[in-house]
């Protein structure tokens, strides 16, 4: 006995159709454009488009589709028919991304995401790189990254922007998250290979092929996550290498700068001409140095070459520490029957850093012909030298920019 609905009314093989439970492991069938007779299918969905459409967005599609093409989909489609249409394996591409370009390329507006988060966006910029299509989606692209600040590229998913940037031709966003890579990446350098022969790179360069083997360089943060380049052009990479290693060297240098005169010269540099006072400083500077990940004694250090195995931002970290120095200086005692003595503790008063931690470790002696009166402590005036760099590291880091021009 047939069935009615709760109207009386027979229901539709249609409506009977929709309302069945599609079978699981089938893709899900999307009609980007009605009868258009060709199936673009991934291993989620299977979309069915219009070849000419995606031939006038795509030049790849243009050439992979062509019935006439040598290629496998081309051949495929020359053999298809009504009752048997094309049906193009894209099983490496993503279905939400690629579904997201093809209502692009048919002029589908309505369908396309106003935002897309960055691990989507990455997607849909790398099929737009693998099927040519920059041009097409250059108004969508620019609402997607046009309002993006450094700020919203920063973190984990820098790396993502920065090939969603190159692949969109955005340059402004290429140099904000150049400048945040190369102020916050570090290196690490894995060997491999095949072959019984030893290689390697140089520091800071992609991973190379020579001889059957395999070096590969590994880009992450302080706290040890990973930046997959997949998809970063190598022109990028290494223009980003070269650039954070001139940084690092830069910040290395200056290190170096202020330890070599403590380490060369026999009169001592402090303002108040205290021996001690130097050794501290050279120690604690060249301690700083060794956890920085520089070599105590590199052979130049005029110019000095570093594999950055750690970041600029955590060298400036480690240059920062408050050792309250001032806590462990020796005595300077100065004679105040003298004008220069005198004007030598107004100095060391002045200069002395202040602060709860901070103890008072000069004293002041006054020889009058009267005898000796009581000794007046006094700060010891600031000497330094970690201070200094810490203050040139940070004006070498303002400067730096992205980079610029390779678009």
């Amino acid at each position: 006995m047939a069935t009615t609905t709760t109207s009386g009314q027979m229901p539709s093989a249609i409506a009977n159709a929709e309302a069945a439970p599609r079978p699981s492991g089938l893709p899900q069938d999307v009609k980007i454009y009605p009868s258009g007779g060709v199936y673009l299918c991934t291993p989620t969905k299977r979309f069915e488009v219009f070849i000419t459409a995606l031939g006038l967005s795509s030049p790849v599609f243009a050439r992979m589709l062509d019935p006439s093409s040598p290629f496998l989909e081309g051949r495929q489609l020359a053999s298809s028919s009504k009752d048997s249409p094309a049906q193009v394996a894209l099983n490496e591409d993503d279905s939400e991304a690629l579904e997201i370009i093809l209502n692009i390329a048919h002029h589908r507006g309505e369908n396309v995401p106003k935002w897309l988060e960055p691990e989507k966006m990455f997607a849909v910029a790398t099929l737009c790189d693998k099927y040519d299509m920059t041009a097409a989606l250059s108004g969508y692209a620019s609402a997607w990254t046009g309002k993006l600040t450094l700020e919203d590229v920063k973190g984990k998913d820098a790396i993502r922007w920065l090939a969603v940037a190159w692949v969109f031709k955005n340059d402004c966003l290429v140099e904000d998250v150049t400048e945040y890579l190369i102020k916050n990446v570090k290196y690490h350098v894995e060997e491999g290979g095949t072959s019984g022969e030893s290689g390697s790179v140089s520091p800071g360069k992609r991973a190379v092929k020579e001889k059957g083997l395999v070096d590969k360089v590994v880009l992450t943060f302080a706290d040890g996550t990973e930046l997959c380049t997949d998809g970063i052009p190598t022109k990028v990479l290494d223009s980003l290498n070269n650039a954070t290693i001139a940084l690092h060297n830069s910040l290395a240098k200056i290190a170096y700068s202020h330890a070599n005169p403590l380490l060369t010269t026999i009169i001592p540099i402090c303002k108040h001409n205290l021996a001690a006072c130097d050794r501290l400083q050279l120690g604690t500077l060249l301690r700083y140095i060794s956890v920085a990940g520089m070599p105590i004694l590199p052979s130049s250090h005029e110019d000095p070459q570093t594999l950055p195995l750690i970041s600029a931002a955590e060298i400036l970290t480690i240059f920062s520490k408050d050792e309250n120095l001032s806590n462990i200086l020796p005595q300077a005692t100065f004679d105040l029957t003298t004008r220069a003595g005198r004007e030598a503790a107004k100095v060391a008063a002045k200069e002395a850093p202040r602060g709860p931690n901070v103890t008072s470790r000069v004293s002041t002696t006054i020889s009058r012909a009267r005898g000796s009166q009581r000794e007046k402590e006094q700060p010891h005036g600031e000497c330094s030298v970690v201070t200094k760099v810490r203050k040139e590291m940070l004006e070498r880091m303002k400067v730096v920019t992205g980079l610029r021009g390779l678009l």
